[in-house]
């Protein structure tokens, strides 16, 4: 999908394809009629659309629906947007990810500080238990921290600020370096 007529201070997408935004999307993505009302964000906090920047990073970007514009928090370019879709094994799986990149470094590691989405708190329920157990068995007798947000804010591959949601990051501290994983 590629947003063809963009408003408000580039921060919402009018028309996708060359039709009304939320008519456009909504289909795509087959949620039940009736969804998306004022109440939508005691529902849920995950939208499934977003795009590749320039770097090749993730972005996700529905932040409102307002009528049949798609409203976003942040400045939107005209770029191929796609629909993304996440389960309760991708969601762990992250955790998988981020661990493997600290296997080198886990007996150096001081102390971790984790940031994760409270959506991913949301859609995992109960299951929020088997991240836990994955974190304590990984860092063992290092401490480490574990907050979740809504929206998480991190340095990404390209080395510049990123908003990243539905995200899993660990940043741990060493003696005499940093290394992250995002």
């Amino acid at each position: 999908m590629r947003p063809t007529k963009i408003g408000n201070f580039n921060c919402s997408i009018v028309k996708l394809n060359g039709k009304p935004a939320f008519d456009e999307f909504s289909p795509r993505i087959d949620w039940p009629e009736g969804l998306f009302d004022e109440r939508l964000h005691r529902r849920t906090l995950y939208y499934p659309l977003g795009a590749k920047d320039e770097n090749g990073e993730y972005l996700r970007l529905v932040a409102l629906v307002i009528g049949s514009n798609l409203v976003f928090s942040n400045r939107i370019k005209p770029i191929d947007l796609e629909i993304y879709t996440a389960s309760g094994k991708g969601l762990i799986k992250a955790i998988d990810t981020a661990i493997a990149s600290l296997n080198d470094k886990q007996q150096e590691i001081l102390f971790s500080f984790v940031v994760s989405c409270t959506t991913r708190l949301e859609a995992l329920g109960q299951h929020i238990y088997a991240e836990q157990e994955k974190l304590k068995n990984f860092f063992g007798e290092k401490p480490f921290v574990v907050i979740y947000a809504s929206g998480e804010d991190s340095v990404g591959l390209s080395g510049r600020w990123v908003r990243r949601n539905e995200s899993f990051n660990i940043m741990s501290f060493f003696e005499e370096e940093r290394f992250s994983a995002n």
